[in-house]
């Protein structure tokens, strides 16, 4: 864990102190009040004083995916996101918890990303971090606070890079949407020399590639793409160009667009991955942290408000409905837009069918006429033709 104590100075927010706790293998995250009092205990020699914190998870420990939606309210939304969690994820949706970020959309509609966290991972950062003596604000992704924080331009296509020891986190964010989060397990190339640099880098590339051929929609264009890297596993310059002819040649390192003061961390420290921290603990002390955050999630089922037995039923008839609305209304949309392809299909058509039956018509005149013929024509017609206009032959039999 890469813990980071931010505060304000001067009006500047400032990254104090820094350090890299290494959990013991026993007892490990299974007994997060164990783990908490050996992170306490950290904390206290370090000289940490802080006891608020926000906890950003990797993204192997999530599962993201992102939904296009019609347009409707932000009411509905919520409800509609809950039902496609729960058709997606039937078997395993009491131990997940959801929550999403977005929308971003227009008259087209709305493309949210939806994400899931192991409800048990969750409640077990909490207990550790209680038992540490520290107060969770929230619990969220790092590489999507990551990316939200990064520097903005009005591009069309962000890929976020989040390099880290043993693997990299991927994010894309397309025309302001986040589409994609996705975590790579690789090789570290530190140690190893060029030869497993470069295999960790193909390695990189080749994952990065087939992740990205398989988005939906239309691709985006090298030209229209920009790549941020948050170097957290010390890549050199030569490999971050051949990132940039791989994958963009825009490619840069990537700064956040929060500011804040990381000089009176020491030298070893003033590195990317504890920028990262510190850039996640900046934004909490601002405000400013993503939509996702698993300990107060949009999509949590919300506390039953003390009302009649009658309020509650009518209520909930009326929650059935809206919810049956927007399902039907997501279905007959789809049904729509099935219809209308089929019938420009037909259209399309319509010549190439007219010709084929112009053709089954005179094939079917023509066949009459052949199976009325007798038999012994073609017999006759051969041996005519056996014999010459002009000679002599002898036919013997």
């Amino acid at each position: 864990m890469i813990a980071v104590e931010v505060g304000s100075a001067n009006g500047r927010l400032k990254a104090f102190r820094a350090g890299i706790f290494v959990c013991p293998q026993d007892p490990g995250l299974q007994d997060p009040a164990e783990l908490g009092k050996a992170l306490r205990q950290f904390l206290r020699k370090e000289g940490f004083s802080a006891r608020r914190c926000v906890i950003g998870m990797e993204a192997k420990w999530l599962t993201a995916r992102e939904k296009a939606l019609p347009p409707g309210s932000a009411d509905s939304l919520g409800g509609i996101l809950s039902i496609m969690a729960e058709r997606e994820f039937a078997s395993e949706r009491e131990n997940l918890l959801f929550d999403y970020i977005g929308p971003t959309g227009g008259d087209q509609g709305e493309h949210v990303l939806l994400v899931a966290a192991s409800r048990r991972h969750v409640a077990h950062l909490q207990a550790m971090a209680e038992a540490a003596g520290l107060s969770v604000t929230a619990i969220t992704s790092t590489a999507i606070a990551l990316t939200c924080s990064s520097d903005r331009r009005d591009v069309p296509e962000r890929i976020v890079l989040h390099l880290v020891e043993g693997g990299a986190e991927l994010v894309v964010q397309s025309k302001g949407s986040l589409r994609l989060v996705r975590r790579f397990s690789l090789l570290g190339p530190q140690g190893g020399g060029a030869d497993a640099a470069s295999g960790w880098l193909d390695d990189l590339l080749g994952q990065l590639g087939r992740v990205m051929s398989l988005l939906p929609g239309e691709q985006t264009a090298a030209q229209e793409r920009e790549l941020h890297v948050w170097n957290g596993a010390d890549l050199d310059s030569s490999s971050l160009a051949v990132l940039a002819e791989r994958i963009s040649p825009q490619a840069k390192l990537c700064r956040p667009s929060l500011s804040f003061d990381m000089a009176s961390l020491p030298r070893e420290l003033q590195r990317d991955d504890i920028a990262a921290a510190t850039c996640l603990g900046a934004a909490a002390l601002q405000g400013r942290l993503p939509g996702v955050d698993f300990l107060h999630s949009r999509l949590s089922p919300p506390r039953k408000p003390a009302l009649s037995r009658r309020a509650v039923w009518i209520a909930g008839a009326a929650g059935a409905i809206v919810l049956a609305s927007a399902v039907l209304l997501l279905d007959w949309r789809s049904r729509q837009q099935q219809v209308n392809v089929l019938q420009s299909k037909f259209k399309a058509m319509e010549a190439s069918v007219a010709e084929a039956r112009d053709v089954i018509d005179k094939e079917a005149l023509a066949r009459s006429w052949y199976d009325r013929r007798p038999r012994y024509l073609e017999c006759m017609r051969e041996v005519t033709l056996a014999f010459p206009a002009e000679g002599r032959i002898w036919a013997t039999s």
